[in-house]
This record gives structure tokens, C-alpha cells and sequence, in this order.
């Protein structure tokens, strides 16, 4: 399988979205979707999500995506590993500043294309949605 490495940073009305998650899902349907959580300054890196395998795939493979950002399920943690980021959001019960049209991928309207050679994919959200 082909993976290219994809970076980028995630922006709320142009400011960093920390400690978030993110999911690139084919817009075909099919194929192999990857995902990665945003740093304290908004930057994330993808990895694969391979059936089958046990480890981590660095990179998504080339093509059209539907990308989704959303609380992430666990609680992300600080660098230092010693104190939460964030208290763990529930579902249907969410504080949170992303716009909801971003959270699902019934409703997302960002939809990016993975070069061939990979790169990097900056991720602009509006609250305007």
C-alpha cells in the first residue's frame, strides 16, 4: 500500500485548534481512512487506519477525502504526561467550540486531495460553519 506522510496544522477562525482529533475518510466510500490528534499548537500528523495490522502506519494514501474534527475519545495529554489538556467530552452531551457541521462526515464540507507525494494540508474551520 502506498502511504504518503501528511502534516498540517488545524485552525479555528485562524487560530490553533489544540488537542482535537481528525479523520480523513475516502470520498469514494471505500478504501483506507487515516486519522491524528492536534498538538497544543494545532499541528497534527495522519496515520493510516489499516485492517489487519497491528501498528501504526505513518501517512494516508493518495487520493480525495472527507475530513472530519471532533472531541477526541481519551483525553489527550500534555507533553509532560502529567496533567490532562482537556476533560473528556460526551458524546451528545458536547461543549465543544467546534462547529458541528465539522464533526460528522454526513455534513462536513472539507474535502481535500492527497497529492502523490504527500505534503502538507493546512485545516481551516469557521464557527460560521
Amino acid at each position: 500500500m502506498n502511504l504518503v506522510p501528511v502534516v498540517g496544522t488545524v485552525t479555528l477562525d485562524g487560530q490553533p485548534l489544540a488537542n482535537k482529533s481528525l479523520m480523513f475518510t475516502p470520498e469514494s466510500g471505500g478504501g483506507v481512512s487515516a486519522g491524528g490528534n492536534t498538538d497544543a499548537s494545532g499541528k497534527y500528523s495522519l496515520t493510516a487506519v489499516v485492517s489487519g495490522v497491528t501498528g501504526d502506519q505513518a501517512g494516508a494514501p493518495p487520493g480525495q477525502y472527507k475530513v472530519t474534527v471532533f472531541e477526541p475519545m481519551i483525553p489527550i495529554e500534555s507533553a509532560e504526561g502529567d496533567e490532562m489538556m482537556e476533560e473528556m467530552i460526551i458524546p451528545g452531551e458536547s461543549q465543544s467550540t467546534i462547529p458541528p457541521i465539522y464533526q460528522a462526515v454526513a455534513t462536513t464540507d472539507l474535502v481535500v486531495t492527497v497529492p502523490d507525494a504527500g505534503g502538507t494540508i493546512d485545516i481551516k474551520l469557521s464557527s460560521g460553519g
